[in-house]
This record gives structure tokens, sequence and C-alpha cells, in this order.
């Protein structure tokens, strides 16, 4: 969020991609509106709303400079398309292994499988947001980029009377949501990799002491 000589509020609402732009003039004692016309064909254009894709087009014709960030700004949204799918699919096959270790064949094998994939899931969606956040450009150079395509460049870097952004907690909801996943994949990667042995799992040492014991009760309750 902005705001600026002749700029009331100015919000970016940035996805993986797609972003939204909504731009709010207000009168000033100078009449010097040149930020708000510099920023209000990008409100203006379909309600605000943009394909990441066709921003980037449209900046690299008006601004050589910009293209490498809006690059960023494109390709980095591939790293949660394609990384959060397959923590989906790790979490959704941890907890098919475990039901599988319990309810039909308790084998260590399954169970190490069910806990690898148990701790595939948040490492996998950790990276998948790390690496958005890594590749994302810093947003706030947008709109002054946008002013230097109508060559106001320097108006929207015053000190005075330029662009001044405004703090607000830097997440949508779709960020909290896959923040609220990945504690709840942790912690149920932790709760799984603390659970005990099925009591009919063969001893890997070929030792089977569960049988022996079986065994000697039989033999008791048979005496």
């Amino acid at each position: 969020m902005w705001h600026g000589l002749g700029i009331d509020k100015m919000t970016l609402s940035v996805g993986l991609l797609n972003l939204v732009v909504n731009v709010e003039c207000k009168s000033n004692t100078l009449g010097d509106n040149t930020l708000c016309y510099a920023m209000k064909p990008y409100s203006d254009h379909n309600n605000g709303q943009w394909a990441v894709a066709e921003l980037q087009e449209q900046m690299c014709k008006e601004v050589k400079e910009a293209c490498a960030i809006m690059d960023r700004m494109y390709y980095a949204a591939f790293s949660p398309i394609c990384l959060f799918p397959a923590a989906a699919a790790f979490e959704v096959l941890a907890l098919l292994l475990l039901y599988f270790y319990w309810h039909g064949k308790p084998t260590a094998l399954v169970r190490s499988l069910a806990n690898k994939c148990a701790a595939m899931a948040p490492l996998i969606g950790a990276v998948g947001f790390t690496g958005w956040m890594i590749m994302s450009p810093y947003m706030t150079e947008l709109p002054r980029m946008w002013a230097a395509a109508h060559n106001h460049k320097d108006f929207a870097n015053s000190a005075a009377f330029g662009l001044k952004e405004t703090f607000v907690l830097p997440a949508g909801w779709c960020t909290l949501v896959a923040f609220f996943n990945l504690a709840c994949s942790s912690i149920r990667c932790f709760v799984q990799m603390t659970l005990p042995n099925h009591q009919h799992e063969p001893d890997p040492y070929g030792l089977n002491e569960n049988a022996v014991l079986l065994q000697e009760v039989s033999k008791s309750y048979g005496a």
C-alpha cells in the first residue's frame, strides 16, 4: 500500500499468476495529480486485474530495466505451483501407508516409507514457499517503474511528494493457509514419528521374541 501527492491510497495485491491494482486519487493544494495520472492506467485496465504475463510484456516494452524484475515475478510462481501439489501428494501417501501399516501389513518397510513421506510433505512445501520468496522481486519498486514509464521517475522518488509505502501485513489469506498447512503437516509428522511399532511387526533381527512368548503362553495353558 502506498500514498503520495495526489494519491490517497494505492494498493497492490499480488497472487501467483495475477495481481490487482487499486488507485484512489485525491485533490491537493498544489493541484498536481501527476502521480495519480501515472498510476491510473494500471488501475483502469480491466478494473485493475492483471495477469503477470500480460504486465510483464507491457513493462518490458515501456521500461526496459523492468524486464528482469517482471521475469522474476513470473517465474517465481512456478515454485509453489509445482511443489505444493507434490507436498500434498506426499501428505496423502504418508497417511495411506500409515493406514496400511496399522490395518494391513505391519512391516518395517511400510513404516519406513510412511515416515519418509511424512517428512517430505512439510519439507517440500517449505521449499516451495521459500523458493517463491527468494525469486520474487521487491514489490516496492513496481509503482516507481510505472511512474518511470510516464517519465515521472524522479517525482515518484521525491522524499517530500513521492510515493511512500504504508505498512500492512505482507500476507493474504492464501499465504496464511499455506503457513497453517505447513504447521499442521509438521505436527502430524512429529506425532507419526513418535508412534510405537505395531505389535505384529516382524523383528528386523529375526529374533521374533513376541512369537516366542506367545508360544510359551500357549504351552502353559495347554499344560
